[in-house]
């Protein structure tokens, strides 16, 4: 019986505090397709880990606005209020982002250097690593994903 009290407190606790659990669960929502933690494995879609918060809210915003295409995203951000589409901006962008190294090809690698100098370089600077709140990264992002953007 001394056991009780101390349970009631833990259960108390957790009936309080449904935010985090909700969050996790906001966040684990865009797992089933982003990968864990938004850090992708497929080649035609895209990592959202570490993106810049105000690059991953306009984009969705434009998805919600049909002012983006898309084959799916669209009618998933219709699904969520500005103020959850913050929330997973500002969970996805508080990560470092990595991208996805794939298979390394020496000389497709040489003449994607080169097309990126030409015609990348200006706004996706360091080698397409650099981002800001209009420029994605480039560096480890899906290759599918980027080819189908562009």
């Amino acid at each position: 019986m001394k056991r009780a009290p101390a349970f009631c407190v833990f259960l108390g606790i957790a009936l309080l505090s449904p935010g985090a659990s909700y969050a996790d669960s906001l966040y684990s929502s865009c797992a089933g397709c982003h990968g864990t933690d938004g850090l992708s494995q497929s080649t035609h879609i895209p990592t959202i880990q570490g993106l810049n918060f105000q690059y991953f809210y306009a984009v969705m915003q434009d998805y919600r606005k049909d002012q983006r295409p898309s084959t799916i995203m669209g009618r998933i951000a219709k699904g969520y209020k500005s103020s959850k589409l913050q929330s997973m901006a500002l969970h996805f962008g508080s990560k470092p982002w990595t991208g996805v190294r794939g298979e390394f090809d020496g000389e497709l690698a040489q003449r994607g250097k080169a097309l990126h100098k030409e015609y990348c370089e200006q706004c996706h600077e360091q080698n397409g690593h650099f981002q800001d709140r209009e420029t994605p990264p480039l560096a480890g992002q899906a290759k599918n994903y980027l080819y189908n953007q562009m």
